[in-house]
């Protein structure tokens, strides 16, 4: 039986509504210890010990943007996504190693992935200043020589002069926020 692989299977999940403490970041910036465990312990101290339906006095969200290694804002907001948030698709372009907000021509790029020094990169200027918030997804076609394939994908930053912005990963000894995708081998569904 074939079905369309970009339809998620659906569990029957009854929503309910309870109060949530998460602490998340893209790239596990050191975000984990500073300053959240007084947040925690005051987050389960109304919630598990006090009477139900106790609120906190203070904003749904609290965010850190980081500029770079430990430098950055940190702010209280209110709704999520955030007020003002511009959801912005950029496309992979193969053939210039850009990303562009429109759809590309067909093209492809290849690597010898037992290569350190071999990869494929892609990259977008910004002409204004610009905040990522929030989280980013990607959706890639490939074509693997071996049945199995991960990939390492990353995001990172650079100044003007082209220079790498490093941003610390505390729980692993690497600089930056890395992601392994697994490849999956799934069969082609003609377009219908």
């Amino acid at each position: 039986m074939e079905r369309d692989v970009h339809v998620p299977m659906r569990a029957g999940v009854v929503l309910r509504e309870v109060p949530v403490y998460a602490v998340v970041g893209w790239g596990d910036h050191g975000i984990h210890t500073r300053g959240s465990l007084d947040r925690q312990l005051e987050f389960f101290t109304t919630f598990l010990k006090e009477a139900p339906g106790a609120t906190l006095d203070r904003p749904r969200l609290n965010i850190e943007v980081r500029e770079s290694h430990f430098v950055g804002q940190v702010r209280d907001e209110i709704t999520w996504p955030l007020d003002g948030t511009v959801f912005t698709p950029l496309f992979l372009d193969a053939a210039s190693g850009a990303l562009l907000q429109h759809v590309p021509a067909a093209a492809s790029v290849t690597y010898d992935s037992e290569d350190t020094q071999d990869f494929a990169e892609f990259a977008v200027t910004f002409d204004e200043d610009t905040e990522l918030t929030g989280n980013m997804s990607l959706r890639l076609w490939v074509d693997s020589e071996t049945d199995e394939a991960d990939l390492f994908v990353a995001v990172e930053k650079f100044d003007r002069d082209g220079e790498r912005v490093p941003f610390p990963l505390q729980s692993m000894f690497h600089d930056g926020p890395v992601d392994r995708q697994r490849v999956l081998h799934l069969p082609v569904i003609p377009s219908r």
